[in-house]
């Protein structure tokens, strides 16, 4: 088994045809608008991509999201602090059920964080996914606030913050 293989790129800096497999796999989720998902990706900050044994095993991403879409977060999450502060949204984070256990989520959190270069940046996770919890607290991303309804599934959402 080879070492997983990482590469985080601006959306700016990926063939068509990549974004389109990098949207088919957040797709797989279950946890994004389909509708609103292409026009995301491409006004994304950075994007990642994970390989393992020559076969790719995850992606995720570092979105911009909009400032109203910003304040509903943080305003369903109910905290206190300015959403304005935080520029950028880790997210989309999905690994192949191959690659699972293998903290290779971690792996993507941990590449995606050093895009960031010291920027603040939020993200959010359903209640249920503990795994994905540990992986941001590794990285510097602290829960905050109270659960609230998922607009995509039937999991509460939980929001952390990277300051």
């Amino acid at each position: 088994m080879c070492l997983p293989i990482v590469k985080v790129l601006s959306p700016l800096d990926i063939s068509e045809k990549d974004l389109l497999v990098f949207e088919e796999m957040v797709l797989k989720s279950g946890e994004v608008n389909p509708q609103t998902l292409p026009d995301l990706i491409q006004n994304a900050y950075a994007l990642a991509f994970i390989w393992m044994d020559g076969a790719l095993i995850g992606v995720g991403g570092v979105k911009r999201p909009s400032n109203s879409y910003r304040a509903d977060v943080f305003l369903k999450a109910k905290v206190a602090f300015d959403p304005s502060q935080f520029e950028f949204e880790l997210g989309w984070i999905y690994i192949e059920e191959a690659g699972r256990d293998k903290k290779i989520a971690s792996l993507i959190v941990e590449k995606l964080v050093l895009a960031l270069d010291g920027a603040n940046a939020y993200a959010t996770s359903s209640v249920v996914n503990y795994k994905m919890h540990a992986s941001l607290r590794r990285f510097g991303f602290e829960l905050v606030g109270t659960p609230y309804a998922s607009s995509q599934n039937a999991s509460d959402i939980i929001l952390f913050l990277r300051k």
